[in-house]
Order: structure tokens, then sequence, then C-alpha cells
């Protein structure tokens, strides 16, 4: 059966993006905040007024628009959760390519694809290698997943920017001033193309810790 829910996928990842990116990593960041908006804002502009308190809406399903294929890179524990999570957000949505440094996580993942969710990744979309990033984003892809090691990510955040993707990226996004400044400088790049940003940040999409 098909689950419903009101609300719109772009909505739905407007509200995490809002939610998982507030406070992630600095005042630098704001197209984090307000790269999937369609209104025009002032970037500078809280996300709450002063005094007041902010409770994100709270959305267990997204469910329309067209097909959205993502693909994984970083296919261990915390990739195989994610790309399960993204299957699990709403209808209409499948991984379509796998990446990693190691054969065996990617291979680990695409059997647990086909078992829990009945997807096939094919020998081809199987990708191996530092560069395997590259692979999978060049892959076809709308959404890319990126749940490497945290030292890879702002690089491979520029890239999927580079090449028109929305992206998860899994926390934290950096680890030292460089990569700070690489995801900043995509993060306003994202801004422009109207690219959706969404962070790891669980905690502020937890329904029963923000309720509490």
């Amino acid at each position: 059966m098909k689950r419903e829910n009101n609300l719109t996928r772009r909505g739905f990842l407007k509200t995490s993006a809002v939610a998982g990116a507030a406070g992630m990593i600095g005042t630098g960041t704001t197209g984090f905040l307000s790269s999937c908006s369609s209104g025009k804002k002032d970037a500078t502009t809280p996300l709450k007024e002063p005094g007041s308190y902010y409770v994100p809406e709270l959305v267990d399903l997204a469910s329309d628009g067209k097909e959205l294929k993502a693909g994984v890179v970083g296919c261990g524990g915390r990739g195989s959760g994610a790309a399960i999570n993204f299957l699990n957000a709403a209808n209409g949505v499948t991984i379509v390519a796998l990446g990693d440094v190691f054969e065996d996580k990617v291979n680990g993942l695409a059997d647990k694809l086909k078992a829990e969710k009945n997807i096939d990744i094919p020998a081809d979309r199987r990708f191996v290698g530092l560069d395997a990033y590259k692979q999978v984003i060049d892959s076809g892809i709308d959404i890319l997943i990126d749940c490497t090691p945290p030292f890879f990510r702002a690089e491979h955040f520029k890239y999927a920017v580079e090449q028109g993707k929305h992206c998860f990226l899994e926390k934290p996004i950096c680890v030292d001033s460089v990569g700070y400044r690489t995801v900043v400088a995509a993060a306003k790049q994202a801004q422009a193309k109207n690219l959706c940003v969404v962070t790891g940040t669980q905690r502020h999409h937890q329904r029963a810790y923000v309720e509490s």
C-alpha cells in the first residue's frame, strides 16, 4: 500500500535542511539554510525571532514529485543506515550507484539493498577507489548521500555541487580550516543553483528529542 503524506518532498528537504544545518558550522554557511527556499529572503534573516522558541515541522514521509535517484559514497555502517533511511523517507526514491574505497563495503551494501528493499545495483554501478565519489556523482544521480570519513567530505561536496547534485552530508562536515572554507564556498554555490543540502544532525529532527 502506498504511504501518504500531504507534505511535498521539496518541503520535506527544506525543513530537514533548516533543522539539520542550523548551527552546524557557523554563520558563513547561509547556503545550507536557504538553498531549498523558492522565495527571495535575506540570507542573514535568523531562523527565529529573538526570545522565541523554534520548533521545526516534524514529518515522517514526503511523497510527491518525480522519481529521485541517489548514489551512496561511503558504504560502511553509517552509509548503509543512511541509505535505508533515505528509502524509507518517501515514495518514488531509489538508489542506483554505490562507491567506497573498499570493495567489500560496496558489495555488502548492495546485498543489503537487495535483501531489504529488492533494489539491484549492477556491477557497473559499484565503484571502488579514492575516485569512486566522482564516478557515483557522474553516474546520473540526483542526490549524493555522502557518509565517508569526514576528511574527504568537503571535496566530495564541492564536486557534487559543481555537477548540480542535491546532497545529504553526514556529520562532521569538515575537520580543518581548509575543509571549512571549501564547504562554505560550495554552500554558496549550492544556494545560487537552488540545490538542497541536508546534514546528519539527527537531534535537530528527532521527534522525541525535539518535543521534549
